[in-house]
Order: C-alpha cells, then structure tokens, then sequence
C-alpha cells in the first residue's frame, strides 16, 4: 500500500505568513521583477512595482488572494507558432509594496539588493510631500534598481 500524497497547498487553506513571505520570495527570485518604472506624461513621472509573470493564472490568483494586487492576462508573439497567454500579478503602491518587500526581505536572495533599493526608495517617496518632484536620492536609487536588474 502506498502512502497518500497531500499537496503542500490545499485549496482554501491557507499557510502562515511567514510560510507565504518564504514562498513569495522564492517566485520574485526565480520569476520576479522588481524595480521602477519611468513614464513621460507631463514630465517624468517614476512608479515603483513589484511583480510577477507566469503561465500558470492558479498560482498568481492564490499569492493576489494572500497579498492583493490584481492578475491581468498578456501575451507575446512566439513567431510562426502564435501568441503565448502569460499572466501578471504586480503591486505599486508604496505602502502595500513595503508591506510586502519588509516581509519577504529576509528569504530573498538574488533580487535582496534590488529589494533594499526599492524599499529605500519607497521610504524616500513617503517622507516627502505627495505629487512633489522627485529628489536626486530617488532618481539615483531609480537607476540602481535598473543596473541591478541589467546585472551591472
């Protein structure tokens, strides 16, 4: 007789947070991006995000019933064979974002420094007064997240 098998995530159960932290900070290690983003509408405007793309919509819609943010559904040409449906689960607003980098900070490893930066960057924006120019802390901290995410 064999033993039964129980997955390690059961639907409708939920781990402890701690557990959930661990298993977030795997994904953002293995398929996770963190940084900030540039957009020039009225002038540079910077936009910190975390997220999350992969295949599988189950795994993304368990971690947004855990942590929020919302899953949308993209695509990429993969040449004469088609398109490729990927999903996305991404975070940026800075308070839900330090929540969520404070938490999963000690089981990071190869994106810890990008991380640190973006979590220093957030605590820059929070200090200062909402829809202010951007400081050239922030800015500098802005392309260290992204030399760091080009392996610099």
């Amino acid at each position: 007789m064999q033993p039964q098998i129980r997955p390690f995530m059961c639907v409708g159960v939920k781990m402890d947070m701690e557990l959930e932290a661990a298993y977030l900070a795997g994904l953002v290690d293995g398929d996770g991006t963190i940084g900030v983003y540039m957009h020039r509408r009225n002038g540079a405007n910077y936009s910190p995000r975390l997220r999350l793309a992969m295949t599988d919509k189950g795994v993304l819609d368990y971690l947004s019933s855990v942590w929020g943010g919302n899953v949308v559904e993209s695509s990429y040409s993969t040449g004469r064979l088609g398109t490729k449906r990927y999903y996305i689960l991404q975070w940026m607003a800075h308070s839900v974002l330090m929540d969520i980098l404070f938490r999963i900070m000690p089981f990071l490893h190869g994106k810890r420094p990008q991380a640190e930066a973006l979590l220093e960057y957030c605590r820059s924006r929070n200090n200062g007064v909402a829809h202010s120019a951007f400081s050239p802390y922030e800015i500098e901290l802005s392309g260290i997240i992204s030399d760091l995410n080009r392996g610099c």
